[in-house]
C-alpha cells in the first residue's frame, strides 16, 4: 500500500470504512478486462475529474509500504480495452496488485495478473477488488452481468484488509 492508504486501512478511514467487493478466487484475464470495462465508467462518473493515483500494491505479499504516483483515467480505461496491455501492466512479483483510488479517497480498485498460468488452457488468469462505500458497491454490483456478479463476494473493507496483510 502507499503511505497515505496504509494509515487509512490501520485507522478504519475511507475507502476502508465501507464494502469490498472481491473476486472469488481467480478470473479469466478476458472476464477481469470487462469486469473493469464495467466498473471504470462508473467511477470515473463519480471522481473522473479528480487526480487518480496509483501504486504498486505489497500489501498481501509482505506489506511493504510504497509511494503513489498521479495516472491519467485514460491509462486505466486502455487497460479494460485490451487483454494485451492488462496483462502487461503487471507488477511481476506474487500477490503485489495494480492499486488504483482517486484523490478524494472514495474508493480503492485493484487487481493482480500473476506470471502463472492458470492452468485450464485458458491462459494467464488475475484477481479484483474494489472498496468503496455500500451505496457505491451496490450500485456496481447492480450493473453487472450474472456471470460476472457470481464470482464475486462482498466483505467489509477494513476486515479483508485485515485479513490478507502480509506485513
Amino acid at each position: 500500500m502507499d503511505t497515505l492508504l496504509n494509515q487509512r486501512w490501520q485507522a478504519g478511514l475511507p475507502p476502508f470504512d465501507g464494502d469490498c467487493l472481491v473476486t472469488d478466487g481467480m478470473i479469466s484475464v478476458d472476464n477481469l478486462r470487462m469486469l473493469l470495462a464495467i466498473v471504470l465508467p462508473e467511477l470515473k462518473g463519480d471522481d473522473g475529474g479528480r487526480t487518480l493515483y496509483t501504486f504498486d500494491d505489497w500489501h498481501q505479499h509482505d506489506g511493504y509500504v510504497t509511494n503513489r504516483q498521479e495516472t491519467e483515467w485514460s491509462s486505466l480505461e486502455s487497460l479494460a480495452r485490451n487483454n494485451d496491455l492488462l496483462v502487461a501492466s503487471r507488477q511481476g512479483d506474487d500477490y503485489v496488485h495494480r492499486s488504483f483510488y482517486p484523490e478524494n479517497l472514495s474508493c480503492l480498485l485493484r487487481f493482480d495478473v500473476p506470471d502463472k498460468d492458470c492452468g485450464d488452457g485458458t491462459g494467464l488468469s488475475g484477481t479484483f477488488d474494489l472498496s468503496a462505500s455500500p451505496p457505491k458497491i451496490a450500485r456496481i454490483l447492480s450493473i453487472l452481468p450474472l456471470t460476472l456478479r457470481t464470482g464475486l463476494r462482498l466483505e467489509l473493507s477494513k476486515g479483508y484488509f485485515d485479513r490478507t496483510y502480509a506485513g
